[in-house]
């Protein structure tokens, strides 16, 4: 739980994008050294999605902005909360295919269902981006 706290900290933390990447690949390091199996999936999966996710947002959000209207249009739009949400939402994934026992038959059959995992744990994020960027517009 300490380093899901600190990830989530650091994504919502004001300091420069690539400071806060640093930081969590820091955090990452700390949980492959510490941690069981088990919360060692579930804690790279909520580091890895919102480090990339803060990455995408910071590179896209412009962009996003330029294509459906100008950002004070959409003035509560923190695309750091989005990256905070995308995290979490892998990691509510990443302890259901864990617990459930889902996650280990999947893994079982080899490299294909290492992808599918990841492509599981990736569209739950993608949830949560949706669900932060509709809540924040509505």
């Amino acid at each position: 739980m300490k380093f899901f706290k600190e990830i989530c900290s650091l994504l919502d933390d004001t300091c420069n994008v690539s400071i806060t990447v640093n930081k969590i690949k820091r955090i990452e390091s700390k949980i492959k050294e510490g941690c069981k199996n088990r919360d060692t999936t579930i804690l790279l999966s909520v580091s890895v999605v919102g480090r990339y996710s803060l990455l995408y947002w910071e590179q896209n959000y412009n962009k996003w902005v330029n294509k459906f209207g100008n950002s004070k249009k959409y003035p509560d739009i923190n695309w750091r909360t989005v990256a905070k949400d995308d995290a979490i939402s892998a990691g509510i994934t990443a302890t259901h295919l864990a617990v459930s026992g889902t996650g280990e038959a999947i893994a079982a059959t080899g490299p294909e269902g290492w992808i599918g995992l990841g492509m599981i744990i990736a569209g739950s994020a993608i949830e949560g981006s949706a669900a932060s960027i509709l809540s924040s517009i509505w």
